[in-house]
């Protein structure tokens, strides 16, 4: 039906991101260069879009009218009637599964000094070496919140949801808005943005004044495109991978993003695989800038332990 609905405003849409989006051809970008790229997104399950190419986003009810210049009458009665979906059998649609993961965000708990004895508090702060008064700065902003004792959410302000479960088989469950990383749209406003590839990477030097934004990549393939770097007019991106990153995964974003703007690496110290591990500060640590692809693989392949030990 959303499908059917978003083909009416914007002339084409198809299902997307593995039947959770539908993407769109945007009226704001597609008049220009005669782009016909589906960049448009929305969330099957929440009144969420963003487009990857012009940068447009915000909620349903509250920002279409304002940006595309009418009402969207029958998708917001779309998604108010989404909320009849039944739960009873979460596992049963990925429909059911995202729509749950944000209904689920939506009702959890600020942090605050009653959650401290939880065994999941505890267990970010004394084995995670996550700073309380971080928990509680995330949580004033609405980007962190306990789900029950077990269970907290890191979401952002685009609809990004990611769950952390570490007394679970599976501990991390995420909801994500195209390919944009956790905190990445937040993050761009520093125009110097560290990208991690998990959440408890980041969270221990969040705190630091690097005078940078920090994101998470939630999995190596979840980057967003070059034109939406260039769009929210990034300045560099330095890519924090963990110490079994490929060489294929640096070239791969050494392709994408050299062309729009100042990229660098930076492993861990020696003696930690990933930067969640390092307990100090990362200002003593200087990224590695390539100045070509050549160069790039003699840092790899060369040069890599030198790097550890700056």
């Amino acid at each position: 039906m959303i499908v059917e609905i978003l083909t009416k405003y914007f002339s084409e849409a198809k299902v997307a991101g593995g039947g959770k989006e539908v993407a769109c051809l945007c009226p704001k970008c597609a008049p220009h260069k005669n782009n016909r790229r589906l960049t448009l997104y929305f969330s099957i399950d929440a009144p969420l879009f963003i487009c990857f190419r012009c940068g447009f986003s915000g909620t349903v009810y509250r920002d279409f009218e304002r940006i595309f210049g009418f009402k969207p009458v029958e998708l917001i009665s779309y998604y108010k009637n989404s909320g009849d979906i039944d739960f009873t059998d979460v596992e049963q649609t990925k429909v059911k599964k995202n729509f749950y993961y944000r209904l689920l965000f939506q009702k959890a708990q600020p942090f605050s000094d009653d959650h401290t004895e939880y065994p999941v508090i505890k267990h970010i702060i004394e084995d995670r070496r996550v700073k309380p008064e971080l928990l509680k700065y995330m949580s004033s902003k609405g980007f962190f919140k306990v789900v029950d004792k077990k269970r907290v959410a890191f979401g952002d302000s685009i609809g990004n949801v990611q769950f952390y479960q570490p007394f679970e088989k599976v501990r991390y469950l995420s909801y994500v808005v195209g390919k944009l990383p956790v905190y990445f749209y937040e993050a761009a406003r520093k125009e110097k943005i560290y990208l991690f590839e998990g959440m408890f990477d980041m969270l221990p030097h969040a705190t630091e004044g690097l005078g940078v934004g920090m994101c998470v990549l939630c999995g190596k393939n979840r980057i967003p495109d070059s034109y939406v770097v260039q769009k929210l007019k990034v300045k560099e991106l330095v890519f924090c991978f963990d110490l079994d990153v490929s060489v294929e995964e640096i070239s791969k974003v050494w392709e994408l993003y050299s062309g729009v703007c100042k990229v660098g690496f930076l492993f861990p110290p020696a003696g930690y695989k990933d930067w969640g591990e390092y307990p100090h500060s990362m200002k003593d640590y200087q990224p590695f800038y390539p100045k070509d692809a050549l160069d790039l693989l003699r840092y790899y392949l060369t040069e890599k332990e030198e790097c550890k030990i700056l």
